[in-house]
């Protein structure tokens, strides 16, 4: 069994997690030292809050095999722009490792929205740590834009056919399109008052269109000033061409090989619309692509693509409140059609069979 180190501030649930993955029942107890007695080695907050004790963490981890630094269980605070979009990372890059290991190798990765930047990734084109800095950065950036937001602009959702959104954009010119993301599933970005207003006559016509609750418009030409804060560090970052083709959201095109011209693909990203819609109609008519996965949290972009492709097979890494199950029956099925590999399998379930604790 390896030993896993866990490391985070006070209350973050280092001991919670230590007595889930123990199978002892819940209850109250503070960590008074570091416990290194079982391949489980719970340590203190304080010394992850102090920068005295943290020579305490470097030494300890030394005896452990894997590292999990655990940092917030506010739900409301994790929902925050700034942290969603790194913590998503880590979600997704281990679902990724996850089935590569088992032999996944897609002919084409595509990334929804944020997902493009996590997608980069996956392709090879940096590093985790350079996507962690990518990430962090940006929503920084992106926080900090939403603190000072006068909440003049806005978005909402309009589940209706293409026609009606041109209508709309028609009537109100100050309209923009930030994302296709089905044939009859549409976010639309502009002023406040105006969406308001489109909201009021769209509602008449008994089409329930959703204002989002977000104080800035997303992928909308006013995000340009985190284009310029972007590609002033993006070129000075390791890049190289991508080792599995990549498909833009933005152009719905294949990304360049050379890195000025990635960066200023990654520097569109945020001012430019979603066409999602032509994604997986590229993919599906000029690509080929039969099977698709989704890496992440939940199936949203499944229910996508079956809406634009409904002869389309899409499977989840992920299902709320059944990630392990869900985990499990994609890999069955991606197995089952081909997609990973007998070898990768096998080690696979050498590494869990060598892992188990021997029989009493």
């Amino acid at each position: 069994m390896k030993k896993l180190f866990l490391m985070g501030r006070s209350e973050a649930g280092k001991t919670s997690l230590t007595q889930i993955l123990s199978g002892e029942e819940l209850h109250y107890h503070k960590t008074q030292y570091t416990n290194t007695g079982t391949d489980i080695i719970d340590s203190p907050g304080e010394y992850s809050e102090t920068k005295r004790c943290g020579l305490g963490l470097a030494c300890f981890s030394f005896e452990a095999d894997v590292l999990a630094l655990l940092d917030e269980t506010d739900v409301e605070k994790i929902g925050l722009t700034r942290w969603q979009q790194p913590y998503l990372f880590l979600l997704e890059y281990a679902q990724w490792s996850h089935l590569a290991s088992l032999g996944l190798r897609p002919s084409l990765i595509c990334g929804h929205s944020l997902g493009e930047l996590i997608a980069l990734c996956l392709a090879g084109v940096y590093e985790p740590e350079v996507a962690w800095y990518i990430l962090d950065t940006r929503s920084t950036h992106m926080a900090e834009l939403e603190a000072r937001a006068t909440r003049e602009t806005g978005m909402m959702a309009v589940p209706a056919e293409a026609s009606v959104i041109e209508e709309a954009r028609k009537t109100w010119p100050q309209l923009y399109v930030s994302n296709y993301n089905s044939p009859r599933q549409f976010i639309i970005s502009g002023p406040r008052d105006v969406l308001l207003e489109a909201r009021k006559s769209l509602r008449k016509r008994r089409i329930p269109a959703i204002m989002l609750n977000v104080s800035l418009a997303f992928h909308h030409p006013s995000m340009r000033v985190l284009r310029d804060m972007s590609l002033r560090r993006l070129n000075a970052l390791a890049m190289q061409a991508p080792q599995i083709p990549m498909l833009s959201c933005i152009t719905t095109r294949p990304y360049p090989d050379d890195q000025p011209g990635i960066c200023e693909h990654i520097g569109d990203l945020d001012e430019n619309s979603v066409r999602w819609v032509e994604c997986v109609q590229a993919m599906w008519q000029r690509d080929g692509i039969r099977h698709f996965v989704e890496v992440g949290p939940q199936d949203t972009l499944c229910g996508l693509v079956n809406d634009i492709e409904p002869q389309a097979l899409c499977l989840a890494a992920g299902r709320k409140g059944k990630e392990a199950e869900g985990m499990r029956q994609t890999c069955a099925r991606l197995y089952a059609l081909g997609h990973l590999t007998h070898d990768g399998v096998a080690r696979h379930r050498q590494r869990w069979l060598d892992a188990a604790p021997a029989p009493a």
